[in-house]
């Protein structure tokens, strides 16, 4: 099938986390994301050859030297070209270098200029540095995550950089590129991993504002604190996640377990949780992971197995559905969602950076002669 959004030219100039995996998640859906890269690589992130950097599959990159009035004359003749750009900057960036909205509008009025930072493009904290930790830290989200009696735990770079951060610059991104269709205006998208992380944590506002949240971390329903809401260790050594919220799922998990409810203290009193903990705790280490899984099978329980990342790709269900890809030897989530119950063809391997800066130049309408002078002059490289 064609892909929905084939058509459309996407400039991102090269960052880390939220920004790389927005255009990613484009170039899956079908956009052709032209990466701008430095000339000079930068030791932001964390190193990683560029064959396993995946947030770089399916995007052809240019290295251009942005500082150097060459170098930002051809970025500016590519943002003429595009229908959007991702600016992974702090704010201000790319106006010092006269690249930010108003300038680009001025030759391409359609232009969406998505914005990721972790605080916003304003407010006393929009300058400061930080990474995914701090940024959800703020939003409420890092203060919830953790067990009963330790510290918040780092959830990964999962809420800030990705849900938070790239997830709703892409949704920005897509949202401006329809309203353009009736406004034809440009956009300026401010995406913020505090405010993307913060709108994730809507329900549990709502529960806290309705007396249904307790501050105590690990005290709750959805943070690991019931006992029908958690993850167990088998006899193996393994683990299963047990997620029995309503009734009729947790008298299955009980008969999973061989259990009796009018055994089991009333689960509705979370001062009889750890109780049920502990007898859970017990029942379930007696099994194997595989004697569980056997089990449950064909039984409404909500019991699955915890998989590592080795794991999962080898999942009976993950290979029915072909969840992962294998690209040049290395298997990784394939692109979603899919349109009309179809997969969406695997996307090319991620480029390296300046790999595709003499092909790009050339569409510009520049010759051999005039790449090598770019490339003597520093203001490109490949």
């Amino acid at each position: 099938m064609i892909k929905p959004l084939k058509g459309y030219k996407i400039v991102e100039f090269a960052g880390i986390g939220p920004g790389p995996y927005a255009g990613m998640l484009l170039a899956d859906l079908g956009a052709e994301i032209i990466e701008i890269n430095r000339t000079i690589p930068s030791e932001n992130g964390i190193p990683l050859p560029h064959r396993y950097d995946l947030l770089r599959r399916g995007k052809k990159s240019i290295s251009l030297n942005i500082k150097d009035k060459d170098g930002k004359k051809l970025a500016n003749q590519l943002i003429d070209t595009a229908d959007a750009l991702i600016d992974p900057f702090r704010p201000g960036v790319l106006e010092k270098l006269n690249l930010g909205p108003d300038d680009c509008f001025k030759t391409n009025k359609k232009l969406v200029y998505g914005r990721m930072t972790g605080f916003g493009q304003n407010g006393p904290m929009a300058n400061y540095a930080g990474h995914d930790l701090n940024y959800i830290s703020l939003s409420g989200a890092l203060a919830g995550i953790g067990e009963k009696d330790s510290n918040p735990l780092p959830p990964l770079n999962l809420i800030g950089d990705f849900g938070g951060g790239g997830n709703f610059l892409v949704i920005g991104i897509l949202s401006a590129l329809l309203s353009r269709e009736k406004t034809n205006k440009s956009t300026i998208i401010d995406a913020s991993m505090v405010e993307g992380s913060a709108h994730l944590m809507t329900l549990f506002f709502g529960l806290n504002a309705a007396g249904m949240l307790d501050k105590e971390r690990g005290n709750n329903i959805l943070d690991g604190g019931a006992p029908y809401y958690k993850t167990y260790k088998t006899k193996d050594e393994k683990w299963i996640a047990v997620a029995a919220i309503e009734e009729k799922f947790y008298l299955n998990f009980l008969k999973v377990l061989n259990l009796d409810i009018k055994n089991i203290p009333d689960r509705k009193d979370k001062n009889n949780w750890h109780k049920i903990e502990k007898i859970f705790s017990e029942k379930i280490y007696e099994n194997s992971l595989s004697d569980i899984l056997k089990k449950s099978e064909g039984i409404d329980s909500c019991i699955t197995p915890v998989l590592d990342l080795n794991e999962t790709i080898k999942n009976h269900h993950n290979i029915e559905r072909k969840t992962f890809i294998n690209i040049d030897g290395i298997d990784q989530p394939g692109p979603a969602p899919r349109f009309d119950n179809k997969q969406l063809s695997n996307p090319s391997p991620p480029v390296k950076p300046g790999e595709n800066t003499k092909d790009i130049l050339k569409n510009l309408g520049y010759t051999e002669n005039d790449i090598v002078i770019f490339k003597n002059k520093g203001s490109i490289n490949y």
